[in-house]
């Protein structure tokens, strides 16, 4: 045996002596920066990053960091005269820019996973600090970053923990509105509000081409983005209104109503309660929120969205010489007159279908027929 494999073994068998004999932590604090330290040392392995995330220590151990958060939180709430200031563990987490770091692991997805698993992370310390810490530059300035990113990927924002994070950071938002500042991003021309941003990109969330068996998933990230919303518009923020305008809220509904509309098929059976229908009149009821919940210039782009996205589909099918075609879009349109339950939105329904004289007398002729089958 040569003296270098000799000197090579003696340090490895050093350095396994060293580990074993290692003190345990014994502090939170101590505990807290020994399970960064393995995370660390996991990516500075040269084959890290191949291995399968559920065969590394980094869930147990970002597991660990977070519930050592949470629960140091809890236990400094209990004290008046400790509870507006960081512990020891949140002390290192800000200082050391961990949120900063975790992002950018998050960005590379290395291992494969760890992106939604970063932002399960920050929803576990979101939701049950008790401690404010979106003031912190530490945790807005990269939490900020981490949903423009995420948008950015196709797979990425169907993560459900992605919506569940932004639902997160709308509850808090609605428990302190003061916090709204924190969430803004002014490196465009424009100052924006990722958040909402992120929200309104999933409301109308599609199984992706290539996985079309991710359209239960994708259902599940709408209604989540669409809550989301309706939570943040009860801020009464002039800022998110304007942010809504700006972010294309309006245009996003109509499109979705549009899709909706399309969805339909040409003779419905059984209809109001047919599927089809059912969704249509969803879609129509969320806009009808969004409008009754927000300021006039929302409700104008929205009406506006509608006029040129939704209208022009239903005009010929309305017009059509076809009956069962016909009658399918008349019963469209009447349950969208009755669930854009907004006086600005059923004027523009009134305006695209009854502005013109063949189509009013077409409407009127048929609407007699099939109005008694509306329901609330």
């Amino acid at each position: 045996m040569s003296s270098w494999n000799l000197k090579a073994k003696l340090e490895k068998l050093g350095k396994s002596v060293l580990e074993a004999v290692a003190p345990t932590p014994k502090t939170e604090a101590e505990r807290f920066v020994a399970a960064w330290e393995q995370v660390n040392a996991f990516y500075r392995e040269p084959s890290g990053d191949d291995v399968p995330l559920e065969q590394t220590p980094l869930p147990s151990k970002l597991e660990e960091m977070v519930n050592l958060l949470v629960n140091e939180s809890r236990e400094r709430a209990k004290d008046s005269r400790a509870m507006d200031t960081p512990g020891p563990c949140l002390e290192y987490f800000l200082e050391n820019r961990l949120p900063e770091t975790l992002t950018q692991l998050a960005r590379a997805n290395s291992p494969k996973g760890m992106h939604s698993y970063v932002l399960r992370f920050l929803v576990a310390f979101l939701q049950n600090m008790r401690h404010k810490v979106l003031p912190h530059v530490a945790v807005h300035r990269p939490l900020n970053k981490l949903i423009l990113a995420t948008l950015e990927s196709p797979e990425a924002r169907l993560f459900p923990a992605y919506v569940k994070l932004l639902q997160t950071l709308t509850v808090l938002l609605q428990r302190d509105t003061s916090l709204v500042g924190f969430l803004v991003d002014g490196s465009g021309p424009a100052v924006t509000l990722p958040l909402l941003k992120g929200l309104v990109t999933n409301m109308n969330s599609k199984p992706r081409d290539d996985a079309p068996e991710s359209a239960s998933l994708a259902a599940e990230v709408a209604a989540l983005a669409r809550g989301g919303v309706m939570t943040l518009l009860t801020l009464e923020s002039d800022f998110v209104f304007e942010c809504c305008v700006r972010d294309g809220l309006a245009e996003t509904l109509a499109l979705g109503l549009a899709s909706a509309y399309q969805a339909v098929p040409n003779s419905v059976q059984g209809d109001l309660d047919a599927a089809p229908i059912v969704a249509l009149r969803e879609h129509a009821r969320s806009m009808a929120q969004v409008a009754q919940l927000s300021l006039p210039q929302v409700v104008s782009a929205l009406a506006s969205e509608l006029s040129a996205h939704v209208l022009p589909l239903m005009q010929p099918n309305l017009l059509s010489s076809i009956e069962a075609v016909a009658r399918t879009a008349t019963l469209c349109a009447l349950a969208l007159a009755r669930d854009l339950d907004h006086p600005l939105l059923t004027d523009a329904i009134a305006t695209g279908l009854l502005g013109d004289a063949a189509l009013r007398g077409v409407i009127v002729r048929r609407a007699d027929s099939v109005s008694p089958q509306l329901t609330t």
